[in-house]
Order: C-alpha cells, then structure tokens, then sequence
C-alpha cells in the first residue's frame, strides 16, 4: 500500500510544481502563492516519510517513478506543441540575407562585411 501511496504522490506532486511553473511564468502572484502553499506541505510529508523509510527501497523508487511519470504527463502537451511546431511550412524570410562570413572572419553587424581579426 505504501508503495501506491508514494507513487501517487510522486505523480500528485509534479503535477503541483508544473502547476507552479505556468502560474510564476504568467506572473499569477496569488495563485503561485497558493500553489506554493499547497507543494510545501506536500514536499513535507514526504521528505519525513522518506526519511524515516530511509533504508526502505522501494518506496523511494515508488516515489522517484511516480515523479517521472508526473512530469511526462505534466509536459506532455507542451512536447505535442512543439512536434506539431516543427511540422509548419516555413516561408522565406522578409529579413535582407546576411552576407556569408568564411571561417576564422568575424562578422561586423555595423558595416555589413567581414572585418579581419588582428
């Protein structure tokens, strides 16, 4: 049962810290706050039962399984974004093409030529 229990958790608790990532980065301040809350008591719980289940195995496994599998699920429809972003059409570019700089040149992006390196 404790094996479950550590797994759900696991999974549980990486669905929190996503849930936290996405509040912080669209600066929600009250629910990061909330969210925050919420993953301190859970981070808690488990480190004081990891730490007295300490030479237990398996739960720890459990656990470290059910935070994989958390964070795949939790990141799972960003990875689909991106699959379908890089099956687009690119169009040309609007943007004047840069001059091809040959190897050891550097670029001067001021002058739009190659300057010789010193």
């Amino acid at each position: 049962m404790a094996l479950i229990t550590f797994f759900a958790i696991g999974v549980v608790e990486m669905f929190i810290v996503a849930a936290w990532t996405k509040f912080v980065s669209n600066s929600q301040v009250v629910a990061s706050g909330v969210v925050t809350f919420v993953n301190t008591i859970v981070y808690f719980y488990v480190l004081s039962a990891l730490l007295t289940n300490v030479s237990n195995t398996p739960v720890i496994i459990a656990y470290a399984l059910g935070c994989a599998l958390g964070t795949m699920i939790a990141t799972a429809p960003q990875f689909s974004r991106l699959i379908a972003a890089k099956r687009t059409v690119r169009t040309r570019s609007t943007h004047a093409r840069q001059p091809r700089v040959e190897r050891g040149e550097q670029f001067s992006p001021i002058i739009d030529e190659p300057v010789s390196s010193v």
